[in-house]
């Protein structure tokens, strides 16, 4: 194997998204909605992790009902610091 391939192949096994899996955000991210994911709507959480939205809480963002940081408060895994 190339030098340069094993540095890439080092570089990107580093990376949380290839532990996480399938993360597509990066980690200190804001967090977003992919509505238009092709398994249903997505949410990237700050710190990485992925969350499909279920039915209810499409309708709750869809109403107003939730925000979401709200939804991304809920789902985030990383530990939370400060008071």
């Amino acid at each position: 194997m190339p030098e340069w391939a094993s540095e890439l192949k080092a570089q990107l096994c580093n990376k949380k998204e290839f532990e996480m899996g399938m993360t597509q955000c990066e980690p200190g991210a804001e967090p977003y909605i992919q509505w238009n994911h092709i398994d249903g709507p997505l949410l990237c959480c700050r710190d990485g992790t992925p969350h499909w939205l279920t039915k209810a809480e499409q309708l709750w963002m869809r109403l107003g009902l939730t925000t979401l940081e709200q939804l991304d408060a809920k789902h985030n895994h990383e530990p939370q610091r400060g008071a």
